[in-house]
Parts: C-alpha cells; structure tokens; sequence
C-alpha cells in the first residue's frame, strides 16, 4: 500500500518524508479509525483516505514538527470516519426501509407462491426463474430460500457485508416476482 501513496509524491524528498511518516504512525492512524468505526473494513478505509490526502497534501507541512503532523493526522482520520459512519448509517436507512417494505410484500408473496405450487408442474418455472437470475441474487435466494439461512448467516457465507446481503434479497425477490409474472405464473 506504501508504493500507491508514493506515486501520489513527486518530489523524491517528499517521499522520504512520507515514508518516515507512514511508518511512524500507520498503527495509530488505523488503531484511532477502528476505535472509532469499530469494523475493520471501514477503518481500512478510513485510514487509506487519511494516507492519500496527506500524500497529496504533503508539501503544506514541510516545516511542521513530527507532533504536528501526528495531531493532524488524528484529527483527518476522525474526519474520515466519520464520513464512513455517516455514509454507513444513511445506507442502512435506505436499505432497511426497503427491507422493512419488501417483506411485507415481496417475502410474504414468494413464501405463498412457493407453498401454493409446490408439487405442480409451476414449480419447474419458478426453478427456470430463479436460474435466469443474475448469480448474485440467486446465491441469495438459495440460500434464504432452500437453505433457510438468515441474512447474517449468507453475508458470511458470500463474504460480503449483511446490508448487502438484504440487498441482494430484496432485488432478488423483486426480479424473481417479474419473472413469473412474465411467465403467467403470478399475477
């Protein structure tokens, strides 16, 4: 990750710079995002915005001392993080009234369907419809679906984060629902 920053960095002195810097005090950069994010992932993420915009922005403390620099980088990693966690909260928001909406249609409507089909030759349309979805929703509904996992439970499965789980399972469920209503299958 170093050699992304210091392509950022013209100037070979600036580097240098940069690198002291970096090793100095990557640790309590990522240890400062994650007390404050408490999610690995985001404090990564937190950390590299802090990194590059300090690599860009280098040049304005050629003449700080080392203590400067530290309580600046404290602070621009505070600012990071919060910026996730905002972005964060407000992703949840959307998804969790979307969730919060699709269940009491979607889920409901698909659950029905499937207990009223099941045995008929409908249900080999409703497999073909599932199939025609794209991979990342049908994972999904197999998994919700046919292995009854929970949200929690697929996120750790695909690896992926448990709002992108729901996600994925509300579109899925939307998309499925088109389909047999292209096919005839739900009105």
């Amino acid at each position: 990750m170093l050699m992304l920053y210091l392509s950022v960095i013209d100037i070979e002195s600036d580097k240098l710079d940069f690198e002291k810097f970096y090793r100095l005090y990557k640790d309590d950069v990522f240890g400062y995002a994650l007390s404050l994010l408490k999610n690995r992932e985001d404090a990564e993420d937190a950390s590299q915005n802090t990194w590059l915009w300090f690599a860009k922005n280098l040049k304005v403390f050629r003449s700080k001392d080392e203590n400067s620099i530290r309580i600046y980088l404290m602070r621009v990693v505070k600012s990071r993080s919060i910026d996730i966690y905002r972005k964060n909260k407000r992703e949840e928001k959307i998804l969790a009234k979307e969730d919060e909406n699709a269940y009491t249609v979607s889920e409901r409507n698909v659950d029905e369907l499937l207990c009223e089909i099941c045995g008929n030759e409908e249900l080999s349309s409703i497999v073909a419809c599932i199939k025609a979805l794209d991979e990342k929703y049908r994972d999904v509904l197999n998994l919700y679906y046919l292995n009854r996992n929970t949200t929690g439970e697929i996120a750790k499965i695909l690896d992926i984060k448990e709002s992108t789980a729901r996600q994925r399972l509300t579109r899925g469920r939307k998309l499925l629902i088109g389909y047999l209503k292209e096919r005839g299958i739900r009105q």
